[in-house]
């Protein structure tokens, strides 16, 4: 859902522009007037200021920039999205991959992955810049801001007010349960201990270069030190983000891995049986079958796409 690549080599200012301006073009083709676009960023190198060259550029085609005032996460930067009615939303991210990248990534207007059209159509707008930036006068931060095309913005807070409203933050609190938190220096610092007090964090501070974790990827072989940290700390369960906050790794009260299938599972059965949902699943090839058993079970529906975001959010719009 977007476009990733080396910093300084593949993931220049002057790439990142060219980009910036075929999104621009893209937006501005299928809306003239009063479009907007929310702009957010994760803790990489450079990323802020790779946000704010981004949002300069769509400024100077006329649309309208709510820039996040500090790193964000990417399910921040959908929900923003979706709520401010944006007709794009753009994330400074190269989600779980090593610090040497940065990348770009587009959200729908509701809020998930662009679809394969959206990004076939920015594409096509690329190509015919052939490499040349449009020759255009481009503000500065400060004279946008001024002038109210590029709007600061928290956030965080209405993103957990949002979270509030839907999940029994205080049911939790009560049922004593104690976890680690490792956010992998990535979008997921500042964050938890926003909804939980006392919660014991590791990789919980600022470091683009993300420090002793080799990339930001909450799979078995990267989350090593939550292990050791559970059960150091006798807790019942060790979470971790990747690197803009958008996937989820778990471990058990034995430091034992919990796989991403075993987590779509467990939220599947809690949907059905504890919150009396009653509609389809949509699940990519690659996950196991275990969704199936259970859908056949319980006579769910079950559509089944190819791995990728972008697919089942394509899936899940029509």
């Amino acid at each position: 859902d977007g476009w990733r690549g080396l910093i300084a080599r593949d993931f220049t200012f002057d790439n990142l522009a060219l980009v910036a301006h075929a999104t621009a073009r893209y937006v501005r083709k299928h809306k003239k007037e009063g479009a907007s676009v929310v702009v957010g960023h994760d803790t990489r190198f450079l990323s802020r200021e790779f946000a704010i060259e981004t949002s300069r550029v769509l400024a100077a085609h006329g649309i309208v920039v709510h820039l996040t005032d500090t790193i964000s996460s990417t399910p921040q930067v959908s929900f923003h999205t979706k709520k401010k009615k944006a007709d794009l939303g753009v994330v400074i991210t190269a989600s779980h991959n090593p610090a040497q990248y940065s990348g770009f990534k587009l959200k729908g207007s509701f809020g998930g992955p662009a679809l394969p059209e959206q990004i076939a159509e920015v594409e096509k707008e690329l190509a015919k810049l052939k490499g040349v930036a449009p020759t255009m006068k481009i503000e500065s931060l400060e004279a946008y801001i001024k002038a109210k095309k590029i709007r600061l913005f928290d956030a965080k807070e209405a993103y957990i007010a949002d979270l509030k409203k839907k999940i029994d933050f205080e049911a939790i609190r009560k049922s004593g349960v104690k976890f680690v938190y490792d956010p992998m220096h990535g979008a997921g610092i500042d964050f938890m201990h926003r909804l939980f007090d006392g919660v014991y964090e590791i990789h919980g501070e600022y470091n683009p270069s993300f420090g002793e974790v080799d990339h930001p990827e909450p799979i078995a072989e990267c989350l090593e030190p939550l292990s050791k940290a559970v059960r150091k700390r006798k807790v019942d369960m060790g979470l971790a983000t990747d690197g803009d906050a958008d996937r989820v790794g778990a471990m058990d009260h034995t430091g034992a891995f919990v796989d991403p299938h075993r987590i779509f599972m467990l939220l599947m059965k809690y949907l059905y049986e504890h919150k009396k949902r009653r509609g389809a699943v949509v699940k990519t090839v690659s996950l196991n079958t275990m969704v199936r058993e259970y859908c056949a079970k319980n006579k769910i529906k079950v559509f089944e796409t190819p791995d990728g975001f972008k697919h089942v959010a394509k899936l899940m719009t029509e």
